[in-house]
Order: structure tokens, then C-alpha cells, then sequence
């Protein structure tokens, strides 16, 4: 859908697939059905032949877009309306001419909005719900359908075991013209238990009439399930996550009794032991789970106005109306309370005391809420708080609590309280001190550890400090002292510099560790998936290391057993030449590891290897990365790997490797290197070059000057017909304009352009001495390759005389057609890669044919080494995660491939551009070719010198249509010709298919039906749709053909013929014409070329006439230029032609 901004306004030129706007009635997305009339060119003419509601197919809501399909009759319509929050932007797929709404459309709002109500599209334009569901994707699941937007719990929290609850199907489509119920009763929320019984509590909804001036309930109508939720309620977006909250409390509290059973209280004692014990029970999981999910509900619940807690029965139930005696009121707050305690010396006692904090400050008077498996707890004021955000702290209130909130111990069992109770409070705790008359002393850190150890599916780092004296306490815990009791008390006062110094280091080896921390274990915790799938943990082992930390723990997890053993690298690097040598020693433990082990390690099993003992090793994460990017780039060798002078910029990554001699030097050495490399400037095109550059291949131009300026070689991948022979012709006129190269250049090309590209040279840069190296002669013009400045050769002739030519030097060594060497096992690159040339260019239009490998073998003829090993190169396309090595790739490819579409030079180019191609025809065709020529030659010498040149016509004419059919393929004139190669057209028509194809439509016209049925099976072969259209097509196939071709993506090529399509055609989806037999007659060539460009075609249009070298058709086509009164003649037949010829002129055409 377009932007509003751009609509314009209605006129007779709008398609229904163009955006067309209905503004809303008000700010409730009201839309009447008059308001649609209104805006269909009928008005209620249509209103008596609604479409039923139920032929409407619902296909998608997305970007706030509405996806339908709808039949009508027999056509299947897509229709898409943009809801924005004042108007609708409604296009159909019918594409029919409209001043308004299409009929279609007209039907589908209609039936919409008489259906399902004039608010309809209210129901969809809600984008805070969609940030909602992405908020919490644990609770929430986003369904969207013909009904509207709705929120359903997801299914991926946990084991989801229900023994009794009947979860809710969704619900079927409303029965037409039914409105839904919208009920006044105000929605609230309680926190519903058992009556005089403990019982963790459900979050259930209830609804009820409110006093008059609104201040309370005033009676209840019913209390609900949040999981199955009165359909009539209008919930707010707020009430909405609350019920997917409350229906996932449910669910948790449920599987949470089924394995618990009645709560009993514990003591202080027993609550230490078991957050001292190791290991986790299955309760203390679904207790963590539930304590989390009343964390998200408890915010929710305080921007409530409704909230109460209420206790009714024996067992929970719903869709009943609640008693109002059993609720009471209160009001929520979002905050959560903390725990301190003060220990205080009494007469032959201490007396513990235990503080719930409230910001900072004590709750004198507070309620546990339940009393026995609380969650909340209430305040004198009324105001209810989460209870707390660990377990811990949980359990520690309720046991206390229970006994008054204070502790006494006598001093006979103080000793063992102190062993048992009081170490592990104040190690976790703030502790105040009263009366004690103890002495302090500062505590001295003897070693700092990281304990790693597993928890609840997860892997935990726990940063301690080492006191002395088995003294061994988590930096993550909240406590500052500690106190002994012996002959006398002692406090002792803790590093808790030192101990932050640790948790900060080890908060810094993870990113997620900066926002999260198990407080239940004073740890920081990652998921056992991310560490054994990211292989991030020998980096963190690494820079432990580094900081003298002890890990502890690790021994006893198998899983991360290898992780022991991290693999040591020493580099070194020398520069030679335009390469860099580096050189990589590696051990582990002692025990060696080869240069290609450390390599297959990085590359391709994530830093894994396995050592000589049979034991495995593992690098460090920050070696990997820093050396999978220069691996991947460079070739291996017996010391480590060579990296090509184009990254030299890579090797700054390795300088901060600690301990690597000379580096730094060596990068700034780098770095005065770059300084000097030349950047692209504009540049002066030779006055001898007979042409005027366009802007875009102005720009080829400086580019193909930049890379000569720095030695590099590069790809011009310009898009067939913007004029690459153009740029590297004024390219090589600027090299030899002063004759101050000695080298000549070598320029390959496919054997059908060889004289394209003699015949473009002598006409754009005609002062460059051009050398012909191809043909039977050749070898005796050997001796004279630097005779000239560009020697101009054919990729077979190339192969055939690699012995030759392997010992000359090149300034220049330019291949065009460059795909022709994408696979590196061929005689082609293997000669090629062998020449010796100071720059190297290549030319293609396809850069990319079927894989990554086309690239690379071109970026490696170019460029030699510059994307190090193809293992490497292919390793690094596949691993789309190693973003920052792939976009070095992109950018090292960018510098040296410059590629433009048509489209991008649009503006550059002319209307309608008309080419010739020559083709060079291989042996055997020539063959037939010359044997029908010199039989007509003899043949009409004798008709001529016996009844005269007007009497000879007929058989001229037979003679010339044979020659015409031989030039487009042999077997057109005698079917028992067996074909030793493709025929020159053929071959050279179907490469420019193969690179035009994929993003344009293409005509191709003959004046044989029979060519272009041998062109259809080439089509066939290369599975390359196509349409067809000769005299015999009927009229009714003939539209569908056009059709086909107009509207069909996958139809990427019309063959018609000449006469049949030149006129009365509509092909304005094409871009490129191909002439593959023109004739006399240019009007008819210029009709056919018209299919295309017409009225409504919005791109430029580039046309070509195939012709074979050395045949009549060249003879015709220079004969047209010194005759050009008859190309500009309407002339109408070949008939009429021949009578424009004298004598010498048809004996010319057969010469």
C-alpha cells in the first residue's frame, strides 16, 4: 500500500489496484454503508446484491493491513485495505478502470460493515496490542481473523497440566447481523482463596454495579475464570494481559498442589538448609515460576480500580455470584519489600529481629496474605505489596513472622544458631548490631573465584571471595558483616571494594549478565543452550585467566569438561610484497597443534579440536573471531596462512592480542600504507575518443582509472546494452595516449564478438592499433603481438596457444563475456590465470550465475589470493551469523565490482537505443553457407547475362531466402544436417536471454516460423517461460498470449513473427528487442520495435538486430547506409526491393 501522502486525487486514468481513500465519519472508525455508496461510481444502485459474509477469506492482518479474498463469478479477487485511525485505503486485484470503489470493493465493505457493524474496522487498528504480545511472547499469542484482533495464552511456558479445567475453544464465527452485547457492569479483579484455609491464591475477574458515586461495588454479578472469560466483556488492553496472566497463575498453582499438598511452616533453621543444601526440587521450580508470573500481574493489577481478595467455600469455584461480606478492598502497589535484620545482646541472650522494608524504611503493622504460603503482604494503610522477588526472602518473613517477627536464642544454644542460622543471614542480608560489644575487624581477600555450577536448566557464575579460613563468600550478596562468637564476639567487616571489583568483572564477561542475577543463589545465570551452542565460555575462561581469577566447579559439569583445555596462539606477521605472511604457533598443555588443525578447528568445527593425547582442546572465542575473518580471506601454508594485500586493514583486529611482539608497529606501519592509496577522481576522457560518455559510464570510467592508479584489477558488471566496451575502450585509449606503455593489452572475448568489438574500436577510439589474433594464420603474427596495443583474441584460440602466449607480458589482460571462466576445473580459467599482465579486468553482465563460486572465481582472476581460499569464501556465505566477516565481504567486493541496472541510469539513457550484433558463424555453418552462396552466385550469373537482371528476380529471391535461413541456422534448409555446434544467432540469442531474463521481458521477432520453433526448444531446455504467436495463432489465443505475457512474471520471452506481430500488438512489459533476421524493409523492423516502446511504457527500450559477419545480411545493412533513401522508404516487399537493385547490386549481395 502506498503512502497517503502520495494518493492523488480520483481521475479516469485510476485502476482499482491503486489506493483509493474513504475517510472515516468520526474517531470511532465509523463507516456507514451510505459512506461506501457514496463512494462507488453506482451509489446504492448495487446495495439489493450484497455478497454473503461468508464467501469472504480471511488471508491476513499485517502492517495494519487487511488481506481478503472473494470470488465473483469466476474470478478470485485479492483485496487489501490499509486501517489507518482516520480513513481506509482500499485496492483490488481486478485492476479494473475506476473513478472510484471497483464493484468489487464496493460489495466487500458493504457486507463488512452491514454484518459485523459500522465500528468494524475499530476492531483492527489496535498497534498497542501488538507491542503488548511482543512485550511478554511467554504469555501472549496474537490471533487475528475475519472477527477482529485477540489475545489467547501462549502455549510455550512450561508443562501445562490441567487436571480439571476445560480450556476454552475458540470460538466460531458469530451467525450474521448479530452485534455483540457490551454489558455496563465494571470489571475488577480479586485474589481468590479458600475460606479459612490456606491456599495459594488464583487471579480471578469479576464483574458488578458500582455505588452511585462510584467509590465501591456496590453488588457483585459474578466471578469469573480469567482463562475463559465472558465473551460480552469489553476488556481493556490493560484487563487483557491481566486475564492471560491470571489464566498461567492458575495453571502453575495447580501443578504446584498436585505435587506440594498442604503447607506446613518451617523453621528458620529448616529455611537455611535448604538454600544452603545444593540442588533445586520441583516445588522450589513452580514456586519460582508462580512468583514470577504474580511479579507481571502485580504492576498490572495496581493501575486497577477494582481490586479485592476473596475467600468463599471449600474449593475454588467460578460463574457464580460472589458473597460480598467475604471480599475486601484494597489497593495494590507495584513495589516489592526487602528484609534487614538487627541482632541484639540481651541478659543471657540475643534477640533477632527481622524488618520488611518498604522502600527502604520498616512496615510497622503488615499482614501476610495467605498467612501460610504468602505472596502479598498488606500494610496498616491497606496498600498491599508483593511480598518479595526471591524465594528466599519469602520464606525467611513467613518463618519469622510466624514467631512475632522476632527470634530469641539463648546464649547456651547461640553457638550453634550462629553456625547454623546466623552465618548464612548475614552473608545475604544487611545486619545491624546492638549491644553486641564485639570488636570489628577488616577482612583481607586471599584469592577471587568464580564458581560454576548447574541450576534448573541453567549454567550459574557465582563471583566469590576467598577470606581465609574457609571463610568463602558471593560478592552477590547483599550482607557487609558477619559476627563470631567465641570467648568474646567479633564483627567482621567485609571488602566490599574488592568483592564489587568481581562482580563487575564478571557481570562484564556476558552481555546478559548487565541486567539479570539469580538473587535466590547470588549468581549470574545463562541458559545451558547458550553457552554450549555459542561456544562463548572458553572467552570468558580466557579473560579470567588474564585477571588471575580461579574457576572452581567446571571439573564437575561433563558437559564443559573440553572447556578445560584452552589452545595458546603466539602470531607473528611479515610483510612481502603485496602479501602478508603470518605465522600461527598453537599449544595446549604442552603439546603442539598444527597450523591446519588450528585452521579446520576455526573454520569449521567452532574452536573444537582434538590434541595427539586424545584428550580435546578449545580455543578462546576472542581468537576465533579475530582469526576467522583473515582465515576466511586468506591461503593457508606451512606456518600458518598468506593474506593478499587488499586486507591489510584486517590485521588491525589482531593488534590488542596481548603478548604479540611487533604488531603495533606493524599496524602503524599499515596504517602510513593506506594513506596512500589514490581514491576515485574525476578524470579526463582522451579528445580521440569519438564519443560522448554518458554520466553513468563517466563514472565507469574514473572507477576503471582509480583501480590502474593502485595496481588493482576489477569486474565491470554493467547490465547488457549500457556500453561496457565504451568505458574499457576509453580506458585503453587513456593508457596508450602517450605511448608511454611499451606492453600491449590482451583483450579475450567470445568468438561471435570479436568483430563487435574490432568494429566498436574503430569507431569510438580508431588512433588504438587493434591486432587481430585469431584464425588460421595466427601463429605466424606472434612474433608481432607488441606491434600493436591491443591484441584481440577468442577464449578457444587463447587455450590452444597457452604456450604462446604464457610467455608474453601484458599491461592489460581483459576478458569479456567473463562468465565463460566461472568454473575453475576448466581449460579456460586455468589458461587465463596463467598470463602474465600487470592489471586484470573482467567484463560480464552475470557476475553471479548460479552460485557464490562464479563470484569467486572471477574476484580471484581479477585479484588473485584477494578472497583467500574458496573453502573459505563458500564457509563464510553459508554462516549467515558471522554478520560482521559478511559484511566485510560486501565491502571488499563493492570496491571492486561496479555494477549498474537500466533502471539506475534511467535518467542517463535514451528513449529507445537500436544496436546491431554481429555473429560469427563456426566452421560447419560456414560451410553450408558458402556452398548455397557460390550455387546462386553461378547460377543467377548465367540468368543475368542471359535474360537480364529483372528476368532473374524469382531465383534471386529463392536464392536469397535459402542464404537468410542459413544464417539463422543450416537445418532450415536441410533438415538432414546434423548440427556439430549450436547455430552463431542461437548461441549468442540465448546468452543475452540467460543474463536479460531475470529482471526484464524480452520480444524476440523472425520472419521464419521455423527458427523460432528451434528457438522455443532451446526455451524449453533453459525452462524459460515463454509465450508464441505466428500467422496461425487464432484471434481469441492471440489476446491470451498477450496477456500471458503482459501480466504473468513467470513469462519472460514473446517469439513472435515479423508479420504476424508487427502491428496491432501492445507489449509495453518488454524492454529489449531482438531482431534475429532483419530485412530490407526498416518500417516493418520499426513497427516490431514499437510493441514495446509505446504509450505506457515507463523504461527505456533497447533494440538489436542480429546479423552474421560476412553474409548478406552485412552486405544489406552497409548497402542500406550508402542507399538510405530506401531505408527511409515504406518499402513492402523483398519484390520491391529487387527492383530498386541493379544487376552489380544483386551479384554484390551473393559475392
Amino acid at each position: 500500500m502506498k503512502n497517503p501522502a502520495l494518493i492523488a486525487e480520483p481521475t479516469v486514468h485510476r485502476t482499482a489496484a491503486v489506493d483509493y481513500l474513504i475517510p472515516f465519519e468520526d474517531q470511532n472508525f465509523t463507516l456507514t454503508e451510505q459512506t461506501i455508496d457514496a463512494h462507488h461510481v453506482l451509489g446504492n444502485t448495487v446495495r439489493n446484491n450484497k455478497l454473503s459474509y461468508f464467501d469472504i477469506t480471511f488471508i491476513g492482518y499485517k502492517h495494519q493491513v487487511l488481506d481478503l479474498q472473494v470470488p465473483f463469478g469466476k474470478l478470485l479477487t485479492r483485496l487489501q485495505i490499509a486501517i489507518l485511525p482516520t480513513h481506509l485505503l482500499v485496492s483490488c486485484s481486478c485492476n479494473e478502470q475506476t473513478e472510484k470503489l471497483c464493484a468489487h470493493a464496493h460489495k466487500v465493505l458493504v457486507t463488512l460493515v452491514s454484518r459485523r457493524g459500522q465500528d468494524y474496522f475499530s476492531r483492527f487498528y489496535k498497534p498497542d496490542l501488538f507491542k503488548l504480545a511482543e512485550g511478554y511472547p511467554d504469555l501472549f499469542e496474537l490471533k487475528t481473523g475475519l472477527e477482529g484482533i485477540r489475545f489467547e495464552s501462549a502455549k510455550t511456558l512450561g508443562t501445562v497440566y490441567i487436571p480439571s479445567q476445560k480450556i476454552a475453544a475458540p470460538q466460531s464465527e458469530p451467525v450474521a447481523d448479530q452485534q455483540p452485547t457490551i454489558t455496563h457492569d465494571q470489571v475488577g479483579y480479586s485474589l481468590y482463596t479458600i475460606f479459612r484455609q490456606d491456599h495459594l491464591p488464583f487471579l480471578a475477574g469479576f464483574t458488578g454495579q458500582l455505588l452511585n458515586d462510584g467509590s465501591a461495588i456496590k453488588s457483585f454479578s459474578t466471578i469469573f475464570q480469567t482463562s475463559v472469560a465472558p465473551e460480552h466483556i469489553v476488556f481493556t488492553d490493560q484487563q487483557l494481559m491481566l486475564n492471560a496472566i491470571g489464566s498461567r497463575i492458575q495453571t502453575t498453582t495447580e501443578q504446584l498442589l498436585q505435587i506440594q499438598g498442604a503447607n506446613t511452616a518451617q523453621s528458620l533453621e529448616e529455611v537455611v538448609s535448604k538454600y544452603t543444601t545444593p540442588g533445586v526440587s520441583q516445588i522450589q521450580i513452580y514456586r519460582q515460576r508462580l512468583l514470577d508470573l504474580w511479579s507481571r500481574a502485580n504492576p498490572l493489577l495496581a493501575g486497577e480500580r477494582l481490586v479485592n481478595r476473596y475467600s468463599d467455600g471449600r474449593k475454588i469455584k467460578f460463574d457464580h455470584k460472589p458473597k460480598k461480606g467475604y471480599t475486601k478492598p484494597f489497593q495494590t502497589a507495584s513495589s516489592e519489600v526487602g528484609v534487614s535484620f538487627t541482632l541484639t545482646r540481651q541478659k543471657a541472650c540475643y534477640r533477632l529481629q527481622l524488618h520488611v522494608l518498604r522502600d527502604g524504611n520498616p512496615l510497622d503493622c503488615y499482614e501476610l496474605y495467605p498467612a501460610r504460603s504468602p505472596l502479598f503482604v498488606f500494610d496498616k494503610r491497606g496498600a498491599v505489596y508483593l511480598l518479595a522477588s526471591t524465594l528466599r526472602d519469602i520464606d525467611l518473613i513467613t518463618s519469622l513472622t510466624i514467631t512475632g517477627q522476632v527470634l530469641t536464642v539463648m546464649d547456651i544454644h547461640f553457638e550453634h544458631f550462629n553456625r547454623s542460622v546466623l552465618q548464612f543471614l548475614t552473608r545475604h542480608y544487611p545486619f545491624q548490631y546492638n549491644s553486641v560489644g564485639a570488636n570489628q575487624r577488616i577482612l583481607h581477600v586471599q584469592q577471587m573465584q568464580l564458581r560454576i555450577f548447574e541450576h534448573a536448566g541453567s549454567f550459574c557464575f557465582q563471583p566469590q571471595v576467598d577470606y581465609g579460613q574457609e571463610l568463602l563468600v558471593p560478592t552477590l550478596s547483599a550482607g557487609a558483616s558477619w559476627i563470631e562468637i567465641h570467648r568474646q564476639p567479633v564483627i567482621f567487616i567485609r571488602d566490599k571494594a574488592r568483592e564489587a571489583t568481581l562482580t563487575e568483572l564478571v557481570r562484564s564477561l556476558h552481555t546478559d549478565f548487565a541486567s539479570q542475577a539469580c538473587k535466590n543463589e547470588d549468581c549470574f545465570s545463562l541458559p545451558k543452550t547458550t553457552i554450549l551452542n555459542t561456544g562463548c565460555l572458553p572467552d570468558m575462561l580466557s579473560k579470567l585467566k588474564e585477571n588471575q581469577i580461579t574457576v572452581t566447579g567446571i571439573e564437575d559439569i561433563g558437559a564443559l569438561a573440553d572447556y578445560m583445555n584452552l589452545v595458546d596462539i603466539r602470531m607473528g606477521i611479515h610483510a612481502d610484497k603485496d602479501w602478508f605472511e603470518i605465522t600461527l604457533k598453537a599449544s595446549c598443555s604442552q603439546i603442539s597443534i598444527s597450523s591446519e588443525v588450528l585452521r579446520n578447528a576455526i573454520l569449521e568445527n567452532d574452536g573444537q579440536l582434538a590434541l595427539k593425547d586424545g584428550t580435546r582442546a578449545t580455543i578462546p572465542v576472542s581468537w576465533q573471531k579475530k582469526l576467522k575473518t583473515v582465515m576466511s580471506f586468506s591461503q593457508p601454508s606451512k606456518s600458518g596462512m598468506r593474506l593478499s594485500g587488499f586486507h591489510a586493514q584486517l590485521l588491525d583486529q589482531l593488534n590488542d592480542q596481548s603478548g604479540q611482539q611487533g604488531l603495533q608497529g606493524f599496524a602503524q606501519n599499515r596504517k602510513s600504507n593506506a594513506a596512500r592509496v589514490k581514491v576515485i577522481t574525476d578524470r579526463q576522457v582522451p579528445d580521440n575518443v569519438l564519443a560522448t560518455l554518458r554520466t553513468y559510464q563517466k563514472e565507469g570510467f574514473n572507477w576503471l582509472m582509480f583501480l590502474k592508479d593502485n595496481g588493482w584489477g576489477g569486474i565491470l558488471a554493467d547490465e547488457m546494452g549500457l556500453g561496457k566496451t565504451l568505458q574499457v575502450l576509453t580506458l585503453l585509449q587513456k593508457v596508450y595516449q602517450n605511448g608511454l606503455h611499451t606492453r600491449p593489452s590482451l583483450l579475450i572475448v567470445p568468438t561471435s564478438l570479436l568483430f563487435n568489438w574490432q568494429q566498436e574500436a574503430e569507431k569510438f577510439t580508431p588512433d588504438l592499433r587493434i591486432v587481430r589474433y585469431h584464425g588460421a594464420f595466427r601463429q605466424q603474427q606472434a612474433s608481432r603481438l607488441d606491434s600493436g596495443d591491443v591484441i584481440l583474441t577468442t577464449y578457444k584460440t587463447v587455450v590452444h596457444d597457452i604456450d604462446i602466449l604464457k610467455y608474453a607480458q601484458f599491461e592489460y589482460l581483459i576478458l569479456d563475456e567473463a562468465q565463460a571462466i566461472k568454473n575453475q576445473a576448466s581449460q579456460r580459467y586455468k589458461a587465463v590465470s596463467i598470463l602474465d599482465a600487470r592489471t586484470r579486468l573482467a567484463m560480464t553482465g552475470t557476475p553471479v550465475e548460479n552460485s557464490g563460486n562464479d563470484l569467486y572465481a572471477l574476484m580471484n582472476f581479477v585479484n588473485p589470493g584477494m578472497l583467500g581460499s574458496l573453502r573459505g569464501f563458500n564457509k563464510l556465505l553459508s554462516n549467515k551469523a558471522e554478520t560482521d566477516s559478511v559484511a566485510y565481504l560486501q565491502k571488499v567486493i563493492s570496491t571492486f565490482i561496479l555494477r549498474r541496472t537500466k533502471q539506475q541510469v534511467a535518467k542517463d539513457l535514451p528513449e529507445k537505443t537500436e544496436m546491431v550484433i554481429y555473429c560469427e558463424m563456426e566452421t560447419q555453418q560456414r560451410a553450408v553457407y558458402e556452398a548455397y552462396r557460390i550455387r546462386y552466385q553461378n547460377a543467377i550469373k548465367e540468368k543475368i547475362s542471359e535474360t537480364g537482371a529483372v528476368n532473374s528476380k524469382l531465383y534471386a529471391l529463392a536464392g536469397l531466402l535459402k542464404l537468410r535461413q542459413i544464417c539463422n541456422a543450416p537445418v532450415l534448409v536441410e533438415a538432414q544436417v546434423e548440427q556439430e555446434a549450436e547455430p552463431a544467432k542461437i548461441k549468442e540469442l540465448m546468452r543475452r536471454l540467460k543474463e536479460i531474463t531475470p529482471f526484464h521481458k524480452v520480444l524476440v521477432f523472425s520472419s521464419f516460423t521455423g527458427f523460432l520453433g528451434l528457438i522455443r526448444q532451446q526455451l524449453h531446455a533453459l525452462q524459460l517461460g515463454y509465450a508464441y504467436l505466428d500467422g496461425k495463432t487464432k484471434e481469441d489465443q492471440r489476446s491470451k498470449m498477450v496477456d500471458l505475457f503482459q501480466n504473468d512474471n513467470d513469462t519472460r520471452v514473446f517469439l513472435i513473427s515479423l508479420k504476424a506481430g508487427g502491428i496491432g500488438l501492445n507489449l509495453t512489459a518488454a524492454e529489449y528487442v531482438f531482431l534475429v533476421d532483419p530485412w530490407w524493409n526498416p518500417a516493418a523492423e520499426s513497427q516490431a520495435i514499437d510493441r514495446c516502446y509505446r504509450i505506457g511504457q515507463e523504461n527505456n527500450v533497447m533494440a538489436y538486430r542480429m546479423i552474421c559477419k560476412d553474409t548478406l545480411e552485412e552486405k544489406i545493412l552497409n548497402m542500406q547506409a550508402q542507399k538510405r533513401q530506401l531505408a527511409d522508404e515504406l518499402i513492402s516487399s523483398t519484390d520491391g526491393v529487387l527492383k530498386s537493385l541493379s544487376a552489380e547490386d544483386i551479384l554484390e549481395l551473393f559475392s
